[in-house]
């Protein structure tokens, strides 16, 4: 099992992993800040997503950063309202 953790472009840390089932790989997506859940019986399993859980955007593996980006923040609404004319 191959593990790399990958960041969406808004910031959101997301796991990439492999396993190997013979004779295939099979490869899934697991969130980043919660990764497993807990079942009933007490067992966990991986969260696996398919799209941001952050900010809803598709996961492609090709667009996946491995370094953090610098999200600048989301301006407000300013208040201002314009003259009609």
């Amino acid at each position: 099992m191959d593990v790399q953790k990958l960041y969406h472009k808004c910031g959101y840390p997301i796991l990439f992993i492999k396993e190997v089932v013979f004779p295939a790989n099979k490869t899934y997506f697991v969130d980043g800040e919660q990764p497993f859940l807990d079942t009933a019986d007490g067992t966990k399993r991986p969260r696996v997503i398919r799209s941001c859980p952050e900010c809803g955007g598709t996961i492609l593996i090709e667009r996946l950063l491995t370094q953090k980006p610098v999200v600048r923040e989301v301006k407000g609404p300013t208040g201002y309202i314009p003259a009609k004319s």
